[in-house]
């Protein structure tokens, strides 16, 4: 494939699927960017749900451009139970790629949270803490539930690694950014580090905790609210020792902040406190994730 010549980016014997295994169904989102459906793949007598994400335009270099940069992640990326699945690649002709990804039945969990709140606030006034907690990724609308509610993080498009490890983001110039989930030091750089993600991470903390409000919401200026010393205010329902841990993460020195091993010792130590059942729950929901992910994986071969 010519877009891939010379990178490492995949060996299509491995990845691709032949198109006529696939039947396309309806459309779930259509950004400026890409489209994405729902889709059927067959085999035998078995069809299975999947999702397509293509290039809302075909003939757009940087529409595929962005659409390889994101195969090339999800290729080179290790299988995780927190990370949407990668199923295969279709190449339908020399510059039309799509990539074929496992379906999450219940959708965006920023719009499930939206769809859910009674259940959710009936949950947070018991202090049943919930088991939806996320990392290394901008905003909730990115994240994914499966039937089970097992979350699954999306749209890697942006992701990278440098050569020392870390995990970056480079944020293509001419795509819109979300500056509410952004850490400061980001804004003129556009380079992501671990700390910057460990920020946003955070901001969807407050997500979760508001239910879905917009981070921010009727602030003019956020960054000059930040220099001031100003953070988002703690969620109603939110543990003080929670709110205490995010603020930690919002230090506008990132050398400060903690790292993403700190923030799963630190949630995984509240819930063995204060909802051990929940730990455990989450715990068999990943284990079952990475045998239903080796289950996808056989089945698209």
């Amino acid at each position: 494939m010519s877009n891939a010549e010379g990178s490492d980016l995949y060996h299509e014997e491995d990845f691709e699927i032949d198109i006529k295994k696939l039947k396309p169904l309806e459309v779930i989102e259509k950004g400026l960017f890409n489209i994405v459906q729902k889709a059927e793949l067959t085999k035998g007598s078995i069809r299975l749900p999947v999702v397509l994400k293509s290039a809302s335009k075909q003939e757009d270099a940087k529409q595929q451009r962005m659409i390889l940069d994101e195969l090339q992640v999800l290729t080179n990326i290790k299988k995780h139970p927190s990370i949407l699945a990668f199923v295969g690649v279709v190449l339908s002709t020399e510059n039309n790629v799509s990539i074929v990804s496992e379906y999450p039945e219940n959708g965006c969990l920023l719009e499930f949270l939206r769809n859910h709140q009674d259940s959710f606030k009936d949950q947070l006034e018991n202090e049943e803490d919930s088991g939806f907690y996320v990392h290394r990724q901008l905003a909730l609308r990115s994240i994914y539930l499966t039937t089970d509610k097992t979350i699954r993080i999306g749209d890697l498009g942006l992701a990278r690694r440098n050569d020392d490890k870390n995990y970056y983001r480079i944020v293509h110039k001419d795509l819109p950014l979300p500056f509410h989930w952004l850490a400061p030091e980001t804004l003129g750089s556009h380079k992501f580090t671990e700390k910057s993600d460990v920020w946003s991470f955070a901001v969807c903390l407050y997500e979760l905790f508001t239910l879905g409000k917009m981070p921010y919401d009727g602030v003019e200026d956020v960054l000059k609210y930040l220099e001031r010393g100003r953070r988002l205010p703690k969620p109603e329902n939110c543990h003080q020792e929670i709110y205490n841990f995010m603020l930690t993460c919002w230090n506008m020195d990132p050398v400060k902040r903690p790292k993403f091993s700190d923030c799963e010792k630190f949630f995984e130590n509240h819930l063995q406190q204060f909802a051990k059942g929940v730990l455990e729950s989450v715990k068999e929901r990943l284990e079952s994730a990475i045998e239903h992910q080796k289950q996808l994986e056989a089945f698209a071969k």
